[in-house]
């Protein structure tokens, strides 16, 4: 029997993107990912960032050019 989250459930009929539901579009991705970036905030509000085996210029780029996307998704909104 599958278990349902019925937060998670609630949140997706919102358009909103939960932690899990963001891991879980990852690992179905993963194959045509080649470098990775990503950034947390714990429930303490601590920070953390890991990256991929990459250059640091490498990660930097992703995160300006995340940066970039995220403000034009602001803009359109």
């Amino acid at each position: 029997m599958k278990v349902i989250n019925f937060q998670e459930k609630k949140a997706n009929k919102n358009g909103e993107h939960t932690p899990k539901a963001v891991i879980d579009h990852l690992s179905k991705a993963v194959d045509d990912i080649e470098h990775i970036v990503y950034i947390t905030q714990s429930k303490d509000g601590t920070i953390n960032i890991w990256t991929s085996t990459m250059l640091k210029s490498q990660a930097l780029g992703l995160i300006k050019v995340g940066e970039r996307i995220m403000i034009d998704s602001m803009m359109e909104e």
